[in-house]
């Protein structure tokens, strides 16, 4: 792995020999600051390598210069500036240059700085006769390489018998010791064993020994990813869970399809469609399904997995509502009117709603299956209206008490009691039987953007919430699921979604971010379930515009 620290290259670089007082001060600076080095010499390791600090006692601030740099030196420093002060001291790494011939090396460097003079350093450094060489002092396995090979080389010494010094499972070398005659060389493997592994490694050592006292630690680093989503086929474009039977239920397009998805089998049943999905509603008791097309919905028999049969209706879905009165209410994807449609499953009878039903609104049915809540799309202000749906055909009843003092923000979600409404803006409203009590506001869940999905789990007291994110439009969900007390809506944690590991040859191999577009609780709250997809338009290497966008899988988290 690269480090961040800034290499002083020839006009900053600090090569060094000679260090003479530890601290100086000048006649003509008058000034009292002091210049100081932690030592006036210094002999590098046999890797050619050592650190000084660079001081300073008073109360200026101060550029450090460097001159005299033998060619055979160079410097970095850790700061992300070469400033020195009182308290802020200058940390140095000397660094002799690679493939010296053999021999012993001395030389000085000056470090000045404006106002209080100079230091000088001394630095030796031996290169040993048995001059054992790697070709790569660092390995560094990308998340497909599973191999890579590196020379020992005896560049200019007496024979040698050389040892890699490893006893970790998840990496072997291929051979690891040998003997090397004076200019031979050796073409080692190293070979990863993934099975052992549970998380990235970052500069682990391993050291390469000889038995004329020289040792080379090579540095390993390896990316990991482990495979943990459930990959499915298809683009997802609705889904919904259904508690009672612990299934998730979604319809995806390329192909057209209804899915039934078991968590604890992991098993997919899939129905194919004679039509592209919108959208889709599980009836109470799970039994059946209702599928939203343009211009018609499938009624799908979920326990066997067979189209009952299909409805015409005078609208493109937008949303649908699958009631326990035998009733189906289908929302327009645009502007068809102003009512949506309620559909008779009895009769196969469509009738309009009473009211205004706004075109892209986004329902729920109340828990007790007498009411659907409506947020409403394109409206300024947004606002959440009640129908009634006793008598088959929903009845408006009436919107929110306000207008404009609260963002609804175009979608809905109700708890498993039915008493509380959650706005897509992050706004919480009471539900009631009363108009006086219903739909007023109850606080705001913690964060910055509108919400892309979330589900409660009263029983659990956990309200999980993925929100958008961007600074474009549309906004897309992010990959990151806030976790909330379900009671006092007070934020807990965060817990970080899985990403994609893609390797496509023609362009960057690595991990991409995933994005949360439907969530939902197990019945028993102990999981919680996320379908997630390749983050759009997104490069993590440069401003292109390519992406995955197909790439869909279920996310299965434990709850705590």
């Amino acid at each position: 792995m690269k480090t961040n620290n800034f290499v002083v290259s020839h006009i900053f670089l600090l090569c060094f020999i000679i260090f003479i007082p530890l601290s100086c001060t000048t006649e003509e600076s008058g000034s009292e600051d002091s210049l100081q080095i932690s030592t006036n010499s210094i002999v590098l390791d046999e890797n050619g390598r050592g650190t000084v600090e660079v001081s300073i006692t008073g109360k200026g601030e101060y550029t450090i210069n460097f001159v005299e740099i033998p060619e055979w030196l160079s410097f970095a420093y850790f700061n992300s500036d070469a400033i020195v002060s009182e308290g802020n001291n200058l940390e140095l790494e000397v660094i002799a240059t690679s493939n010296l011939v053999p021999g012993i090396y001395t030389g000085t460097a000056i470090i000045t700085a404006e106002g209080v003079g100079s230091v000088s350093l001394i630095v030796t450094y031996e290169v040993l006769a048995s001059n054992m060489n790697l070709s790569k002092n660092i390995l560094d396995f990308g998340y497909f390489e599973n191999e890579l090979e590196f020379e020992i080389t005896n560049t200019n010494g007496p024979t040698f018998n050389w040892e890699i010094q490893n006893s970790n499972s998840f990496i072997t070398y291929e051979p690891s010791t040998g003997i090397l005659n004076q200019g031979a060389s050796i073409t080692v493997r190293a070979i990863l064993n993934r099975e052992v592994l549970t998380s990235d490694i970052s500069d682990f050592k391993i050291p390469i020994s000889s038995n004329l006292d020289q040792v080379i630690d090579q540095n390993v680093n390896i990316n990991y990813f482990k495979e943990e989503k459930f990959l499915i086929d298809g683009v997802v474009v609705d889904a919904e869970y259904d508690r009672e039977n612990d299934v998730l239920i979604f319809v995806s397009t390329s192909p057209n399809k209804l899915n039934k998805y078991n968590p604890i089998t992991k098993q997919v049943s899939s129905l194919d469609l004679n039509m592209s999905p919108n959208c889709v509603s599980i009836a109470q008791d799970g039994n059946h399904a209702a599928v939203g097309h343009n211009g018609r919905f499938s009624y799908v028999n979920l326990q066997t997995m067979q189209l009952e049969q299909m409805f015409e209706v005078t609208c493109d879905a937008s949303d649908i509502i699958l009631a326990p009165n035998n009733w189906v209410y289908v929302f327009q994807k645009d502007y068809q009117g102003t009512e949506f449609r309620c559909f008779s499953l009895g009769n196969g009878m469509e009738t309009l709603s009473t009211g205004w039903g706004y075109y892209n609104s986004k329902a729920k049915l109340h828990p007790s299956g007498n009411y659907l809540y409506v947020a409403n799309n394109g409206l300024t202000p947004s606002d959440f209206d009640k129908y009634d749906i006793t008598g088959g055909a929903a009845i408006h009843l009436y919107d929110s008490p306000y207008h404009g003092d609260f963002d609804f923000a175009g979608n809905i979600w109700i708890n498993e009691s039915g008493n509380r409404l959650f706005a897509k803006s992050r706004n919480v409203f009471d539900a009631t039987d009363d108009q006086l009590t219903d739909m007023k506001y109850d606080g705001v869940l913690d964060g910055v953007q509108m919400i892309a999905t979330m589900d409660v789990h009263t029983a659990k007291n956990k309200l999980y919430a993925i929100l958008e994110t961007g600074d474009g439009w549309p906004k897309i969900p992010g990959n990151i699921i806030n976790v909330y007390d379900a009671e006092f809506l007070t934020y807990q944690s965060q817990i970080t979604l899985p990403g994609f590991l893609k390797n496509n040859e023609d362009e960057h191999p690595g991990v991409y971010d995933s994005e949360g577009h439907y969530s939902f609780f197990n019945g028993d709250g102990t999981e919680y379930y996320v379908l997630v997809k390749t983050k759009s338009n997104y490069n993590p290497y440069d401003g292109s515009n390519y992406y995955f966008p197909n790439d869909w899988a279920i996310v299965t988290l434990p709850v705590n």
